[in-house]
C-alpha cells in the first residue's frame, strides 16, 4: 500500500514543465518541478496564491528574491549549506567556496554541498 501524500495545493505552468506547491495556513512546505503533462491546479489558499504570483514573477527576473515562510526540514549540516547558500547572488552559486565556509572537518567538500542544496521544504 502506497503511503498517503497530501495533494498539490497549486500546480503552475512554468517554462520548462510544471512546479507544484504544497503550503498550509503558516508555512509554504514543498515546491517541486513537475512533468508538463500534470494538471494545472490553482491556488486556493493565501499563501499559495502568494508563493505561485512570487514563482510566475521570477520566471521573468531570475534573481528577485523569495519572500515566503518555509517549513524547513532537513539535517543540520542541510540547514547549514541552505543558510550558506541564501546569501549567494544569484548566477554566483559555486559549490566548492561554500563547502570551505561551512567546513567542519575534510569530509566536508564541494559535493556533500551540492547534494545538500536543492532546497526541499517538507514537513
Amino acid at each position: 500500500m502506497k503511503p498517503f501524500v497530501k495533494p498539490f495545493d497549486a500546480v503552475i505552468d512554468a517554462p520548462f514543465g510544471k512546479v507544484g506547491i504544497r503550503a498550509d495556513e503558516t508555512s509554504v512546505r514543498e515546491i517541486v518541478y513537475l512533468p508538463g503533462e500534470v494538471k494545472s491546479i490553482e491556488p486556493q489558499k493565501a499563501l499559495a496564491q502568494e508563493a505561485a504570483a512570487q514563482i510566475r514573477r521570477s520566471f521573468d527576473a531570475p534573481s528577485m528574491r523569495f519572500e515566503l515562510p518555509l517549513a524547513l526540514g532537513g539535517t543540520e549540516y542541510q540547514r547549514r549549506v541552505w543558510r550558506g547558500i541564501s546569501g549567494i547572488a544569484a548566477g554566483q552559486v559555486r559549490y566548492g567556496p561554500t563547502a570551505s565556509l561551512l567546513a567542519k572537518s575534510a569530509a566536508c567538500h564541494a559535493r556533500s554541498v551540492g547534494r545538500a542544496a536543492p532546497i526541499r521544504c517538507r514537513s
